[in-house]
């Protein structure tokens, strides 16, 4: 073989592996968007993040995922003010009853309420927080906050 020949075969058996190396899992799935979504959420770019989220959730097939979309959808949709945000956390918990997220949903609703001094919307979610799966911090304040509420 001459000298050519063996830096052209080299060549191809370079390229050829190249073209048949996979992509890292971090571009081939929905982690990355995911990922984007909730650091958007949490820079309170609630719309942004619920689009994205809702792009990920019409494509993705893993279960999982697809609860922590609804969850976040429903979640921006009330700090949003839109038009049935309370429907859409009602659905959630509705398709994802086993979701460890569920307690949140409730908890992140009624808060947003309280806090936007609509406290009978807020009292409404705070009925149906799971007591029992509140950690100690959360449930001083649930309670404080459902005794104050009807005084407001």
């Amino acid at each position: 073989m001459t000298r050519s020949n063996i830096i052209l075969f080299l060549f191809a058996i370079v390229m050829s592996g190249h073209m048949l190396a996979q992509q890292t899992a971090i571009y081939t799935n929905d982690q990355a968007d995911y990922l984007k979504a909730l650091s958007l959420y949490n820079s309170k770019q609630y719309l942004a993040a619920q689009n994205i989220f809702t792009s990920i959730q019409k494509k993705t097939n893993e279960e999982v995922m697809k609860s922590e979309c609804a969850y976040y959808i429903a979640s921006a949709a009330i700090r949003l003010n839109q038009i049935k945000a309370d429907d859409l956390v009602e659905e959630f918990v509705t398709e994802y009853p086993t979701s460890p997220k569920r307690n949140s949903a409730y908890i992140d609703v009624a808060d947003f309420y309280f806090k936007s001094g609509k406290y009978a919307r807020a009292k409404k979610w705070y009925d149906r927080v799971d007591e029992r799966a509140l950690t100690v911090l959360e449930k001083d304040r649930y309670i404080i906050l459902i005794k104050v509420i009807p005084h407001l």
